[in-house]
């Protein structure tokens, strides 16, 4: 039952509002994409120029140059252990491969700035000078770099070698992981695209809350109010 009819009139002119926007989002309308799928790109792109960090990852790396680093992890398979011998061996160091077993033998640092070049190509979306150099798939490749030093840090800690196993993670996460995931994606400058974010930002606020008015009118409309408890 209505009870006031003008905020219930004032509530349903709202959600029609917010209904009809909601239904034009969907649509392929912003360069081919819902809004959606727009928006999550803008962030996405923002995301990946926000969190390059190579360069000083590259610097510190070459404080590693010299470290030795001889470490024994067991890869999944023996597949994974072939390919991620690959890797290491381009890097420069001594690979033995029993089974799924590996043994990588060389220079922390120079494995290190491997990973992280790697990583910096993946950033530049160039995934064909990884393909070239270890003859598999490029996303595959940082994934077994992610995976060997994962497997990596716990033979070094199991060792005592805390110091390198905390080293090796943090270019995993700092290079590997933001390598891989925002491979395909083009960085975006959040300085030089103030006003864009702010206006994704500000619309999102003014949907929701006109979402929260269309609710209270219509509430209001059939009687349903909040008061305070006296």
């Amino acid at each position: 039952m209505i009870v006031h009819k003008k905020e219930f009139t004032i509530g349903l002119i709202l959600l029609a509002i917010f209904v009809a926007i909601f239904a034009y989002m969907w649509s392929p309308s912003f360069d081919g994409n819902n809004a959606f799928v727009y928006s999550d790109d803008i962030f996405n792109a923002i995301s990946k120029d926000s969190s390059y960090q190579i360069p000083a990852l590259l610097e510190k790396a070459e404080g590693q140059v010299g470290t030795k680093l001889d470490v024994t992890f067991e890869a999944d398979d023996v597949e994974m252990a072939d390919k991620m011998a690959i890797l290491f061996q381009k890097a420069g160091a001594d690979v033995t491969v029993n089974g799924a077993e590996v043994n990588v033998s060389g220079d922390l640092g120079a494995i290190a700035k491997s990973a992280i070049n790697d990583a910096d190509e993946m950033y530049k979306n160039n995934n064909i000078a990884l393909e070239q150099a270890y003859g598999y798939d490029a996303k595959e490749a940082m994934y077994y770099w992610w995976k060997s030093f994962d497997k990596m840090n716990g033979s070094l800690q199991n060792a005592g070698e805390f110091a390198t196993a905390s080293y090796i993670t943090d270019v995993k996460m700092r290079a590997v992981e933001p390598g891989y995931n925002f491979f395909g994606i083009e960085g975006m400058s959040a300085k030089d695209n103030v006003g864009l974010i702010s206006f994704l930002l500000g619309f999102y606020l003014v949907y929701t809350v006109l979402y929260g008015f269309a609710i209270y009118y219509l509430f209001e409309g059939v009687g349903i109010m909040m008061t305070s408890k006296h």
